[in-house]
């Protein structure tokens, strides 16, 4: 992985300045494709739309927060932004607050729902399944399923969830549409693991 420039931006609730890293070049040498749409890429750099201010902790949405400069990684360190944090990722009760407590539009509220869901299911990857069961991982599955739309993917997340679940009809009925060539594997793998009534989140594919 080649990092590229480093984004400075503005917090919106503190009006303190926090960095954004990016990448000019990368490679899924050892990356895995998790059943519930995770990538893990340990050669990218993880993208997200939104962080953790590491000055005022606010949750923030990183590509609306204003943009104050863009600074070479060979000049960083002679910058007078050399010092400043880069945001942090949201935890759990990060993305939990945000849903508690803002009014958010449906594509916002299916990405953080989206993120929260491998963020759950992080813990399950860790061996910690009593989180990754909770009431609150539960709760977030069945918004989930109310709010994806009928696109291929999200027709794949919502067969993913509902065998997550347990409720293996509901997924292979989902399952029995006709993807495009680049998705059917993905819906063919979930059928196998519905007949074989796993509920386990798995890897579905890994470089």
């Amino acid at each position: 992985m080649q990092l590229g420039p480093k984004i400075i931006r503005e917090c919106p609730e503190c009006l303190k300045r926090f960095g954004q890293m990016t990448m000019s070049s990368g490679n899924t040498f050892g990356a895995k494709l998790w059943s519930d749409r995770k990538f893990d890429a340990p050669m990218m750099l993880e993208s997200s739309r939104c962080g953790i201010c590491p000055e005022c902790n606010s949750f923030i949405w990183t590509d609306k927060a204003t943009e104050i400069t863009r600074i070479a990684l060979a000049d960083l360190m002679k910058s007078e932004n050399s010092n400043i944090k880069s945001y942090e990722s949201p935890r759990v009760t990060d993305y939990i607050e945000v849903l508690n407590n803002s009014n958010l539009n449906t594509k916002d509220e299916i990405y953080i729902r989206s993120q929260l869901l491998h963020c759950f299911n992080d813990y399950y990857r860790k061996g910690i399944t009593e989180i990754s069961s909770s009431d609150e991982s539960k709760k977030n599955k069945l918004r989930l399923l109310d709010i994806l739309g009928y696109r291929q993917d999200d027709l794949l997340l919502k067969a993913e969830i509902y065998r997550e679940l347990g409720d293996f009809n509901a997924a292979l009925a989902i399952l029995d549409t006709l993807f495009d060539q680049n998705r059917q594997w993905v819906a063919d793998r979930l059928i196998e693991l519905c007949l074989a009534k796993n509920t386990d989140v798995v890897v579905l594919d890994q470089s």
